[in-house]
């Protein structure tokens, strides 16, 4: 939750939004909405998910774009769109390229995750520590790229690009 709220607060003292908020007012400010709006994304893939495989995962990267809506959507902090409704339309034209991203990371996850999961902290703490920064960083990483995609995707949107997928200018 943390490294997800930590990108979007970043980028926006950079372009001068949100002055000189930091992160653990930020956080207090938007940890209840963004833990609310994260549990009903996380409530649609379940139920999604039992279907098959790929109606969950399809849902799922539709509501990517959920926790950026609650941190930087001006119109959904003023109560005016829903996250879950706004992550769907940012994400339409999208789906390929985030399933992409998400079935990339997936094997990365998975791949460092072997090697974490077996260390116990009382084992080798650090080791356990070091192998928690590399998924960490993993995360991180995951996150700054969907950020990125969001930030590209309203912006798009904003030129008057009336589909917002051309990703590339």
């Amino acid at each position: 939750v943390f490294l997800t709220m930590m990108i979007p607060l970043r980028d926006m003292q950079d372009r001068g939004v949100h002055g000189p908020m930091g992160i653990w007012r930020f956080s207090i400010v938007h940890l209840k909405t963004f833990t609310l709006e994260s549990l009903r994304a996380l409530g649609w893939v379940l139920l999604f998910l039992p279907l098959l495989i790929i109606p969950g995962l399809i849902k799922y990267v539709q509501l990517l774009f959920v926790p950026y809506v609650v941190l930087c959507d001006p119109k959904y902090q003023a109560g005016q769109v829903d996250a879950l409704e706004e992550s769907q339309r940012l994400t339409k034209g999208l789906v390929g390229i985030l399933l992409f991203i998400t079935l990339l990371s997936l094997p990365i996850a998975l791949w460092i995750a072997q090697f974490t999961e077996p260390i116990r902290v009382t084992q080798s703490p650090l080791l356990w520590f070091l192998s928690f920064l590399v998924s960490s960083v993993a995360y991180f990483y995951f996150n700054l790229l969907l950020y990125e995609l969001y930030r590209v995707r309203i912006t798009r949107l904003e030129k008057g690009d009336p589909h917002g997928t051309d990703l590339q200018s």
